[in-house]
């Protein structure tokens, strides 16, 4: 049975020659060369659930979908996964910092690790506990996550999980292009709402920001706050999109297509077939599209000239 002790010893003789390991479960092709893989499977369980503190302890094997079982027969969640993502081991986002969560109120998803536990290069392995920041010397995470394994291989994470919504509104707003619906979310967010989930895609013609609400007890009044700020106009067709936005729905393979200021990242949405934008912040936001079906445009500069005058004022 593989534990964190024996990674770290496999990890050291691999150092020793040279060679980087990868961490999969089972067969897998998708191996970086001058990589050795060790198999995760065994290194998958659930240690613990602290209801109360509401943190999960998982070893870096498990997938997110594995940890967010674990959490459903005690009412806790760890916020919305993005379908694509649910089958991925914990070990293999952290290592490519697997950031993109649609979702205002809970963050994105590397915000929600508190402490973790990795096997460095030189055979150490570091310490889990979860404690004050100011009380953990060197930020471990900042070195691990997003290095691909080089700094060292993650063995077991504590994350943060929340009590799980007994009620929520799906709400939707219809825009003539992106950077209206990129100014009314961004209206909403600066009038408090903090959605559990949303997005903004094309639909049937329009533009249309779309959003779960979860706002216990207070959902009525969070769903008119959104409605109030966000402004456009009632959605003619939500089916489609609110089934995107559940828990259950079907992968969407997704290409990071633009990140900017929110008047390139409309710009080039307006210029992208098939975009989605899930990260929207009054900063800036990504454009995303399913992969193979980019349809680049050489005018969305041009584009971007054109729209920051309806941003300035949002």
């Amino acid at each position: 049975m593989i534990t964190p002790d024996a990674v770290a010893r496999t990890a050291r003789a691999l150092a020793a020659e040279g060679r980087r390991p990868w961490p999969v479960r089972g067969d897998s092709s998708k191996v970086p060369e001058g990589c050795e893989t060790i198999d995760y499977t065994g290194l998958s369980q659930i240690r613990a659930v602290d209801v109360t503190a509401g943190v999960i302890w998982a070893e870096a094997g498990a997938t997110w979908a594995e940890v967010e079982a674990a959490l459903a027969p005690r009412a806790m969640t760890l916020g919305p996964l993005p379908a694509w993502l649910r089958d991925r081991m914990v070990v293999e986002s952290l290592a490519e910092d697997d950031r993109l969560r649609p979702s205002p109120r809970y963050g994105q998803l590397t915000e929600g690790v508190l402490a973790l536990r990795a096997a460095l290069p030189g055979g150490q392995l570091t310490q889990a506990s979860v404690s004050p920041r100011r009380a953990t010397g060197p930020d471990l995470m900042r070195t691990v996550v997003g290095a691909r394994h080089r700094a060292g291989l993650v063995t077991d994470v504590h994350l943060q999980a929340w009590p799980r919504p007994a009620a929520g509104a799906f709400v939707a707003a219809a825009f003539d292009a992106f950077a209206d619906a990129f100014a009314g979310g961004v209206a909403a967010l600066r009038a408090g709402v903090r959605p559990a989930a949303w997005q903004v895609a094309r639909d049937r013609g329009d533009v249309v920001l779309a959003a779960w609400i979860v706002d216990e007890p207070g959902l009525d009044e969070a769903v008119a706050r959104f409605q109030a700020a966000a402004g456009g106009r009632p959605s003619r067709a939500t089916g489609g999109l609110a089934d995107a936005l559940a828990p259950d729905a079907e992968p969407y393979e997704l290409l990071a297509l633009r990140a900017g200021d929110r008047a390139a990242a409309a710009a080039f949405a307006e210029a992208t077939r098939g975009a989605r934008v899930l990260d929207l912040r009054p900063e800036g936001a990504t454009v995303y599209a399913r992969r193979g079906r980019p349809e680049h445009s050489s005018d969305w500069a041009a584009l971007a000239d054109a729209v920051h005058a309806a941003l300035e004022e949002a």
